[in-house]
């Protein structure tokens, strides 16, 4: 008796891939935050400039990670099917300039 797993060799591959790029998008705002964090500790406390700056995109990045978890929170109850997907217009543009203001930090410290 043979069986066709074929769908099932798919799945496990999107399901390696999701893991993969759920880890890499946790651990970005994560590195940002410690860097950060870092930076305040060795010193930075002391520059008034820039320590309002650090500490709220320590909070921008915290906020991220929470928002992907509760993303995954959704993901896994929709799922299990006691959840239904919503759907929603969303705009790019706003998007991309999220982007470019997550990244922008550091951006300017590395010109």
């Amino acid at each position: 008796m043979l069986y066709d797993i074929t769908h099932l060799r798919r799945l496990e591959q999107v399901r390696r891939d999701f893991v993969a790029n759920v880890t890499h998008e946790l651990k970005t705002p994560l590195a940002s935050i410690k860097g950060y964090a870092e930076t305040l500790l060795s010193g930075a406390l002391e520059d008034k400039k820039n320590r309002q700056d650090f500490v709220e995109t320590i909070e921008d990045q915290a906020n991220r990670m929470n928002q992907l978890v509760d993303d995954l929170l959704d993901l896994a109850a929709i799922e299990s099917g006691k959840k239904k997907p919503l759907k929603a217009s969303v705009s790019l543009f706003d998007i991309a300039l999220e982007a470019v203001g997550a990244l922008k930090p550091q951006a300017d410290r590395k010109q």
